[in-house]
């Protein structure tokens, strides 16, 4: 089987466009929404992105800045 190709998404607010994204890729063969990103702790996005089990990371402006935040690629 070929190596599914991942999708991080970046997101900060309500996440409507991530979950259509989250949605549209769930059954998809050779794509997969790994990872919703966020700066905002309180963003729903990442309610959406736990609905369905696709994991997040919440950031500030120095982890992102170090690299830090996107080490897993």
């Amino acid at each position: 089987m070929s190596q599914k190709f991942r999708i991080a998404i970046f997101a900060s607010g309500g996440g409507t466009n991530a979950e259509a994204i989250i949605k549209y890729f769930k059954d998809h063969p050779l794509i997969m929404v790994e990872l919703v990103l966020s700066n905002n702790p309180n963003a729903f996005v990442l309610e959406r992105a736990k609905k369905f089990s696709v994991a997040t990371k919440v950031f500030n402006r120095e982890q992102f800045a170090s690299d830090e935040v996107v080490s897993w690629l």
